[in-house]
């Protein structure tokens, strides 16, 4: 937060409080790490990326959550075959899928739009993007909150990925 306010960000109040990553629940990977797995960047041309070989987002918060997913992945079993049940449901059920696809075109960036409001940097557009987006959300909700098999806890509990990342 000094490093913060030391380099001109004056709006801080948004960020009320900082977490450390909880290391028994992800693989910690520094930088060096990352690069060498060329998991967002190759330094060699032509080359194709983990990120570029899965990334099927449909939306910015979708495109940085694969992002934080791939820089600290899972060691809770539960947790990856939870994701995986996600996956394979939505694979199974392309017309959820589908309904979901739809939607989540209609949703703004809620994560940059909060952050934006709070910094007091929003524009009258993204202002009705925000009011947009619960609606969007809704029927979402529901999907998710519907299906009917083995899937459906981690549909609940992953609603961040069966939001904002959809594969097709």
């Amino acid at each position: 937060m000094h490093y913060l306010s030391e380099t001109q960000h004056r709006q801080l109040q948004h960020l009320n409080t900082l977490q450390r990553i909880a290391e028994d629940e992800y693989i910690w990977m520094d930088r060096f790490t990352i690069k060498n797995l060329e998991l967002y960047h190759s330094t060699n041309e032509n080359a194709v990326t983990l990120l570029d070989v899965i990334d099927r987002i449909l939306s910015p918060m979708g495109g940085r959550m694969i992002k934080r997913w791939l820089a600290l992945p899972l060691k809770n079993v539960q947790k990856i075959r939870g994701r995986h049940q996600v996956v394979k449901h939505l694979f199974e059920n392309e017309l959820e899928l589908d309904k979901l696809q739809a939607n989540i075109k209609h949703m703004g960036d809620l994560e940059r739009l909060i952050s934006k409001i709070s910094t007091g940097k929003v524009n009258p557009k993204e202002v009705v993007q925000l009011k947009n987006s619960p609606e969007a959300i809704i029927p979402i909700k529901q999907i998710t909150s519907n299906a009917q098999n083995d899937a459906r806890p981690s549909l609940v509990i992953n609603y961040s990925l069966a939001t904002f990342y959809v594969i097709k």
